[in-house]
């Protein structure tokens, strides 16, 4: 019985031998490119947060505010609360920017601190997010609708009434004044913005007094 014929190894294609060869150097470089790619997102999202971030406060500035109102203006389950600083000008005016810069840092943990006592009862889905709403005094909080004034009215707890006080160089009067804090809910930025300078003239102490 003749013997079965030997079965010859065909060579590699060139191709295959060259895919061989390239394929370890082939990956290094889609790992480098990766690597790189991850890089550059991860300062695309850093380079976002700091274009959206208040940098005195550390709180979402007006430019985070004014994307996020859209979704939450169609959110039936969110509501927008205004404050705004009762006689925050004669502070810079009658003490310093600095004395300024304090309040307003005392403003933020205040409204942090009155966002963190309801946040265990928030609406599923509707969480509680702070911004400073202008350069100026100006903060908004987007929140749970049925837990707006609770907030509203923590914050200016939290926040509370201080009394400021000066000698007048020209009269030798020492003469102060009391800043505190005034909140109002809308369900809209429009209705809140629109209730917050009555609602400041009701709260608001005389600024100036001998």
């Amino acid at each position: 019985r003749p013997a079965p014929p030997t079965e010859r190894r065909r060579p590699e294609p060139l191709r295959e031998r060259l895919a061989f060869l390239i394929a370890p150097q082939l990956r290094d470089h889609i790992a480098v490119l990766d690597r790189r790619t991850r890089k550059a997102d991860r300062r695309t999202r850093k380079a976002e947060r700091a274009a959206e971030t208040d940098e005195l406060t550390g709180l979402r500035n007006y430019r985070a505010l004014r994307m996020a109102l859209p979704a939450a203006t169609d959110d039936p389950h969110t509501a927008v609360i205004l404050f705004d600083v009762n006689n925050f000008k004669a502070v810079n005016d009658h003490q310093s920017y600095e004395h300024g810069n304090q309040v307003l840092r005392d403003v933020t943990a205040a409204l942090r601190r009155a966002a963190e006592a309801v946040k265990g009862t928030a609406h599923p889905g509707t969480p509680v997010r702070i911004f400073r709403s202008y350069e100026g005094d100006e903060f908004a909080i987007l929140a749970p609708a049925r837990l707006a004034e609770e907030i509203r009215g923590e914050a200016e707890k939290q926040f509370g009434q201080r009394t400021v006080t000066w000698t007048d160089a020209e009269s030798g009067h020492e003469r102060s004044f009391i800043v505190s804090l005034t909140g109002v809910v809308g369900r809209t930025y429009a209705e809140a913005d629109a209730a917050l300078p009555p609602a400041k003239k009701r709260r608001s102490t005389t600024p100036l007094r001998v």
